[in-house]
C-alpha cells in the first residue's frame, strides 16, 4: 500500500487535468514548447508552435464518462432471407449502458498517447417472442450483449498545422458470459489513422482510414473531418459519411448539438438450444437524429441529456454454421433518451463566463 500525499480532492483534479488536456479532442489550438518563453523571443518573431487536434468552443472532451441509454418499444419482425414475414415479437424497450475512460501514459510535447478502456451493452426487453425463430430471438431477452475491451490512442504534432492521430481499439463482442472474453470468435479489432490539417484555431480538416476485422468480415472505410467553429455561439464538427453535427454556445457552461448520426454494431450470439450451441452474427444498423444538451453541474463534473428519433436500416442473424439460416429482424422505429455524466476539466474564466471570442 503507497501512502498517498495529496489531497483526495487535488489528486481527483488533477487526474482529470490530464485526461483532459491530452485528449485527441482538446479545447485549446496551440500550444508553445516551454523552452520558447515569450519573454526571449526577439525581433517580433513568434515561437515554433506544435498545433492540437481540436477548435476552440468545440463540444466537451470527456475523460471519463457514464451513460444510459433507452430506446422505446415496438414491433420486432422476423423473417427468413427468401420467404415471407414469419414471426412478430412485441419489444417492450431496448437499453444499452456505456462507460469510458482514457487516461494518459505519455504527455510529450509533440507526441501524446492515451490508454483507453470501454464497456458497452444492450439488452432487450420483450414482452414475447414468435415465430419460427423465437428461441433465436428469446437469446436476447433480457441478457446483456456486451462489447468491452482497452483501447491506445496516439496522437503526434508534425509542425504548427499538421498533426497525425492513430487509434487501435479491441473489443470483445457477444453474449458470453462474464466481464470479457478473449476468444477468438467474439474478437473485433479496429485501426484507425487521420492526418489533420489545422488552418487555425477556428477550422480543421483531416483524412483518414477506418480498418475493421470481426467474426463477420474485414472493411476499409475512408473519413473526412470537417471542423468549424463560425463565432462565440456556432459551429459544426464532422466525420464523414459517420456523423454531423451543429454545435450551438449558449455560453461556456451550456452547449447545444444537434444532427445526425449512423450507428452499427455486430455481436456473437451464441444460442444455447443443443448440446453445440449455434453461432450467430447479430448485426444492427440505424439511424439517430438527435438533439443533446451539456451542462456543466459542479467542478469539473458535467451531465448530458440527449433525446432523438431512431431508423433502423436493418438487423439480421447471420449464421455461422451449417445448421441453422441466416434471418432478417425488423425492428420498428422509434424515440429514444439519453442520460449521462462525464469529466471535463473547468477553468475559472469559464466559471466566471469569461468565453472565447473566434475571429
Amino acid at each position: 500500500m503507497f501512502a498517498v500525499t495529496l489531497p483526495k480532492i487535488a489528486f481527483v483534479r488533477i487526474f482529470a487535468v490530464a485526461c483532459f488536456i491530452f485528449s485527441i479532442n482538446t479545447v485549446f489550438g496551440q500550444i508553445k514548447p516551454e523552452f520558447f518563453p515569450e519573454d526571449v523571443l526577439t525581433d517580433n518573431q513568434e515561437a515554433n508552435c506544435f498545433c492540437e487536434p481540436g477548435v476552440v468552443n468545440k463540444s466537451r472532451s470527456k475523460g471519463l464518462s457514464i451513460a444510459y441509454t433507452r430506446f422505446f418499444g415496438g414491433q420486432y419482425d422476423t423473417e427468413s432471407e427468401n420467404g415471407p414475414e414469419v414471426g412478430s415479437s412485441d419489444l417492450t424497450s431496448l437499453n444499452s449502458f456505456d462507460f469510458k475512460l482514457k487516461v494518459p501514459l505519455l504527455l510529450g510535447e509533440q507526441t501524446r498517447i492515451l490508454l483507453g478502456y470501454d464497456y458497452f451493452f444492450e439488452q432487450y426487453d420483450f414482452e414475447q417472442t414468435a415465430g419460427d425463430f423465437s428461441e433465436t430471438v428469446g437469446t436476447l431477452n433480457n441478457r446483456a450483449l456486451k462489447s468491452t475491451g482497452p483501447s491506445a490512442i496516439v496522437s503526434h504534432s508534425l509542425n504548427e498545422k499538421n498533426y497525425l492521430i492513430f487509434r487501435y481499439k479491441f473489443s470483445a463482442n457477444g453474449n458470453y458470459e462474464g466481464f470479457i472474453e478473449f476468444d477468438g470468435d467474439n474478437s473485433v479489432h479496429n485501426v484507425f489513422g487521420l492526418f489533420g490539417i489545422k488552418k487555425n484555431e477556428n477550422k480543421e480538416i483531416g483524412y483518414g482510414l477506418l480498418v475493421s476485422k470481426n467474426f463477420r468480415s474485414t472493411t476499409v472505410i475512408p473519413l473526412f473531418l470537417y471542423n468549424h467553429t463560425f463565432n462565440a455561439n456556432w459551429g459544426i464538427e464532422t466525420v464523414l459519411p459517420a456523423n454531423v453535427f451543429v454545435r450551438c454556445n449558449f455560453d461556456p457552461l451550456t452547449l447545444l448539438v444537434f444532427g445526425v448520426e449512423y450507428n452499427s454494431r455486430s455481436f456473437r450470439v451464441d444460442v444455447d438450444e443443443t448440446a453445440d450451441p449455434l453461432g450467430f452474427a447479430y448485426n444492427h444498423s440505424e439511424i439517430q437524429a438527435s438533439l443533446e444538451l451539456e451542462r456543466h453541474i459542479n467542478s469539473w463534473v458535467w451531465a448530458n441529456l440527449k433525446v432523438g428519433y431512431q431508423q433502423n436500416f436493418g438487423s439480421e442473424f447471420e449464421t455461422k454454421n451449417q445448421f441453422a439460416p441466416t434471418f432478417n429482424a425488423d425492428i420498428q422505429n422509434g424515440l429514444f433518451i439519453q442520460a449521462g455524466v462525464f469529466v471535463s476539466p473547468t477553468t475559472k474564466e469559464e466559471i466566471e463566463h469569461k468565453h472565447f471570442n473566434p475571429k
